[in-house]
């Protein structure tokens, strides 16, 4: 790999802070090379993952009840899923009836399993007569990313 090349990895990827001046080119002389040495994983080997971003607003003052059953039923779950490589729940900063999950999962028969599993609809079934509608599912190709 040439300088300009390397110049190339780091600038298009989001380097942790003060990572860079650790790594020389002839360390790591690839572009896979440099990524991982600066905590970055590339596209490559991630064309089977599958990431979902779920959308849910819940009945006025029910998030937290929604987040106590999350807590209880799923999230043990994906703990042990070796599978589920990410989970994030976050709150919305502007809705306090509103919150986000960020899910990774390995491939798309991992999120299956997840979806079919009776485990899952015991949660839903709980959580439904909380929420204010049907969630926004929107489905993922993650193709790098930095920290995960």
């Amino acid at each position: 790999m040439n300088v300009e090349a390397a110049v190339v990895c780091v600038v298009a990827c989001v380097i942790p802070a003060g990572r860079g001046a650790l790594i020389t080119r002839d360390e790591n002389p690839t572009f896979d090379g440099w990524c991982s040495a600066l905590g970055i994983r590339t596209f490559v080997g991630m064309d089977d993952k599958v990431a979902i971003i779920v959308t849910t607003t819940t009945r006025p003052g029910r998030r937290d009840e929604v987040r106590a059953l999350y807590q209880e039923l799923l999230a043990p779950r994906a703990v042990e899923n070796e599978g589920q490589e990410v989970v994030v729940w976050s709150d919305d900063q502007h809705d306090p009836n509103t919150f986000h999950l960020f899910e990774v999962y390995r491939d798309m028969s991992v999120m299956g399993a997840n979806a079919q599993a009776p485990w899952f609809a015991e949660y839903m079934a709980k959580v439904g007569p909380m929420l204010a509608g049907e969630p926004k599912v929107t489905m993922l190709t993650p193709r790098w990313s930095t920290g995960v």
